[in-house]
């Protein structure tokens, strides 16, 4: 999906003085990819890299992100009922500040008809 605007993503706050307080919205480019394999014992292996460069107008306040998640899946009574396991590591480089080094992780249940 792609979409474009000619506004700035930046808005101020019209009742703030200063001009120190604003929101944008996220603008930018990135992709993601994922390879993934289903065993005959219905467990899922799925290896992803997300990639997030935002635009130039908010790149002082959003770094530029790369991801690698590692998932691990079992479907239970065909399709209907899975359990999914998965963990995150995530780099974050700022412009004007030091990177950061994120970890996540994740447990989900999901419920079919």
């Amino acid at each position: 999906m792609q979409r474009y605007t000619n506004s700035s993503p930046i808005a101020y706050n019209l009742f703030d003085t200063t001009g120190t307080s604003f929101n944008y919205a996220l603008t930018g480019s990135g992709y993601d990819t994922q390879l993934s394999y289903i065993f005959k014992n219905n467990i899922e292996l799925i290896g992803r890299y997300s990639y997030s460069l935002p635009g130039k107008k908010i790149r002082a306040y959003v770094g530029e992100i790369n991801q690698y998640t590692f998932r691990i899946s079992k479907y239970l009574k065909e399709h209907a009922f899975k359990l999914q396991a998965e963990i995150t590591t995530e780099t974050v480089d700022f412009l004007q500040q030091a990177n950061r080094q994120n970890w996540y992780g994740r447990i989900q249940v999901e419920v079919g008809i």
